[in-house]
């Protein structure tokens, strides 16, 4: 059998009995991106006291783990390992928490102050926005109605009043769509702007076309500066340039 070694976020608060499933899935989450390196990472344990889950590395994978965690760790490297870090910051903040992540040595290799670090505490932000997302969950007892989204990696928790949840319904796993409404933001110490509710005042159902049809409607535009412009590149090039282009022996201005 080959050799694993073992890595463990020790995180200071609730333990593995008092700690809610959907908190430690979301840390374990981050902690999985962090790592990257899929296949060759488990989740053996979740040990007692603390909170503390117990991850093997596969022996030919830890060079690249460890690459990959200590470059995040400097803000340096893969740009979603450094988010997941943040991530788990700003959960451990809201958690009113820290943790370490311990090599097998039981060495700390990051650490993670979340509510250690002491900022200004910013008042919540209204304000109208645009979210996107395919919807895939719509329904709840009371008015308005959870509705959310997904976008990419990201889920959006929002509310829509019932007529409106209704029609957005009826697109459920199957398209992406735009909403508008008025959101409330809070800005962590992080840094990171928190989305603490948003209601949908309305929504539109993107259009999805390949690259190529997308390209082949935007050149079917009727647009001036293609008629009246015999090399719209060249132009580009004058603007980026400030160099005035040169026609027939004479000087455009």
């Amino acid at each position: 059998m080959a050799e694993k070694r073992e890595y463990r976020l020790k995180i200071d608060a609730y333990s593995p009995e008092t700690m809610p499933m959907k908190q430690l899935a979301a840390y374990l989450t981050d902690i999985a991106v962090l790592f990257g390196q899929e296949s060759n990472v488990h989740l053996v344990a979740i040990e007692q006291s603390s909170t503390c889950p117990v991850v093997l590395v596969d022996w030919e994978a830890e060079p690249k783990v460890i690459e990959r965690i200590t470059s995040a760790r400097d803000r340096e490297g893969s740009e979603d390992a450094i988010r997941a870090i943040d991530s788990i910051n700003s959960r451990l903040f809201k958690d009113n928490a820290s943790a370490d992540l311990l090599n097998p040595s039981k060495t700390r290799v990051i650490e993670f102050p979340g509510a250690k670090v002491k900022r200004p505490v910013w008042p919540s932000v209204n304000q109208s926005s645009e979210l996107y997302g395919i919807p895939i969950a719509v329904g709840g007892k009371g008015d308005p109605v959870p509705v959310h989204l997904l976008d990419g990696n990201d889920e959006h928790y929002l509310l829509a009043e019932r007529g409106k949840a209704k029609q957005i319904a009826a697109y459920l796993f199957t398209a992406t769509l735009r909403v508008v409404g008025s959101g409330r933001w809070r800005r962590l110490p992080t840094g990171v702007w928190d989305l603490e509710r948003f209601v949908i005042d309305g929504f539109d159902v993107l259009k999805t076309v390949t690259f190529d049809d997308a390209v082949r409607e935007l050149r079917a535009i009727d647009a001036s500066w293609k008629r009246d412009n015999h090399d719209p590149l060249a132009i580009l090039d004058e603007i980026r340039s400030g160099e005035p282009e040169e026609v027939n022996g004479s000087v455009r201005q």
